[in-house]
């Protein structure tokens, strides 16, 4: 019996509401409910929190420093976690926090810019319900039940085994099962799945179709669950002398992977230090601009208007 694509895919988009709806419901009451003192002790605030200084990502995005206080858990925040920077008087600036060091948590600024008031003191930072992930899911499912086509996935659902073309490949450091792999992964067969006990040699294998592919021509996007899993295979890749490009959270990969991480690769790159030395003279000229905000009052306005 074949499967109901779309009816499938409506089940699975009303799991993914119910979802989405619990953890923001849970996070709603959390907060609503509780004190400010029992947001602390819960570890989804942090107060007060010290600023220590602002960069530039090879990005250019705006990263700040802060330590907060070692006497407070912050068990809800994590790597790659959204956050509130926020002060007393209601002010506030979103963020995504990307390194955590004990008492060091480095920020990536995601409104235009960085406040001035986060310098000022008295701030603290809350952690947010990251709701991207479930936005991202609805709408690819959205699209498969609005009718946009996806070969590849339709084959998934509505396909039967097919038989593997012979393909020529040979490998003498592979056995017989990992060559018929590999030869499904080189045929016209739109998905191909490799299955087996640990230690059977799934990664090797994985690794030698990868390779073949790239060399007839093919560019390749690995994806895994776990940034272990994909420096697993990023690290035997590398052993077999192909270039990788690691992206993802830097601070999570191996020491082996990060050779091949994309911050690594751009530090290494000839124009770095010129777009370093810019990115340096940016933040000298938004730091006076900081203090020219910082005593803009009423006078000073009504002069600019005069000089204009």
């Amino acid at each position: 019996m074949e499967m109901d694509i779309v009816a499938h895919f409506r089940n699975l988009e009303k799991a993914l509401e119910t979802e989405k709806k619990e953890e923001l419901d849970r996070y709603k009451e959390l907060t609503e409910n509780a004190s400010f003192f029992d947001r602390i002790e819960a570890g989804i605030t942090l107060y007060p929190i010290e600023f220590r200084d602002v960069t530039f990502n090879q990005f250019g995005d705006q990263v700040i420093t802060i330590h907060k206080n070692p006497r407070q858990s912050g068990d809800a925040f994590g790597m790659g976690k959204l956050v509130e920077l926020f002060n007393a008087d209601g002010d506030t600036c979103d963020g995504q926090l990307i390194q955590e060091e004990e008492r060091e948590l480095k920020i990536r600024i995601l409104d235009d810019d960085v406040r001035a008031w986060i310098k000022d003191g008295n701030v603290g930072l809350n952690a947010l319900v990251d709701t991207k992930t479930y936005e991202l899911y609805l709408s690819i499912i959205l699209q498969v039940i609005n009718g946009f086509k996806y070969p590849v996935l339709s084959q998934f659902y509505y396909g039967h085994a097919e038989d593997i073309v012979p393909t020529g490949y040979q490998n003498s450091r592979l056995n017989a099962s990992q060559i018929e792999a590999v030869a499904s992964m080189l045929s016209d067969n739109a998905v191909s799945i490799i299955h087996g006990p640990p230690g059977t040699g799934k990664t090797t294998t994985l690794v030698a179709g990868m390779k073949e592919l790239i060399k007839r021509g093919q560019k390749i996007l690995l994806c895994a669950p776990s940034n272990a899993a994909v420096d697993h295979v990023c690290e035997k890749l590398m052993q077999e002398d192909v270039q990788v490009v690691r992206v993802g959270n830097s601070s999570k990969a191996t020491a082996e992977a990060q050779r091949a991480d994309l911050d690594h690769l751009l530090l290494k790159d000839k124009s770095y230090q010129l777009i370093k030395n810019l990115k340096d003279q940016a933040s000298k000229i938004r730091e006076k601009a900081f203090k020219y905000k910082r005593n803009f009052g009423k006078e000073e306005y009504e002069e600019r208007k005069r000089s204009v």
